[in-house]
């Protein structure tokens, strides 16, 4: 994967591809959109989990299965395409509920989302749980990630 976040960073992508298709001749590119999640969404996402863990007397680790098996998994379905393919594979298997949330410790879910996508996936935990009386609150990590 190339990031391209400068002038330079830029000028070195387009060398890597302009070699590699002289050699190979056939590129397949996919574009993405927008940084990495900040470090202040990923902090206020694990203190989330806690609190809804204490809130509803949860195991540690649940909170954030539930949270990527219900709001990222469904939101990368849609918008990462290499995400979704390895999800079609899953999906052959039959796994219980509890097996699919499992797997969440070992999938890449939040870890492969940009700032918007955590934006939205912390907008959905609050949504989901304000409506369980569980009101989940940051300080701007939305904004700035």
């Amino acid at each position: 994967m190339l990031t391209v976040n400068s002038d330079q960073s830029l000028d070195k992508a387009l060398a890597e591809i302009k070699e590699t298709f002289g050699l190979k001749r056939y590129l397949e590119i996919e574009i993405k959109v927008g940084g990495k999640r900040g470090l202040s969404q990923n902090a206020l996402s694990h203190v989330w989990y806690s609190e809804i863990e204490k809130a509803f007397h949860l195991q540690v680790g649940e909170a954030k299965r539930y949270c990527k098996y219900h709001f990222g998994v469904p939101m990368l379905r849609v918008e990462d395409s290499e995400f979704n393919d390895a999800l079609e594979l899953l999906k052959q298997g039959r796994y219980t509920y509890e097996q699919k949330l499992k797997m969440m410790d070992v999938l890449p879910v939040t870890s492969r989302m940009s700032k918007d996508q955590m934006k939205r996936y912390l907008t959905a935990m609050q949504v989901h749980f304000a409506q369980q009386g569980l009101v989940l609150e940051g300080r701007g990590e939305f904004v700035d990630g």
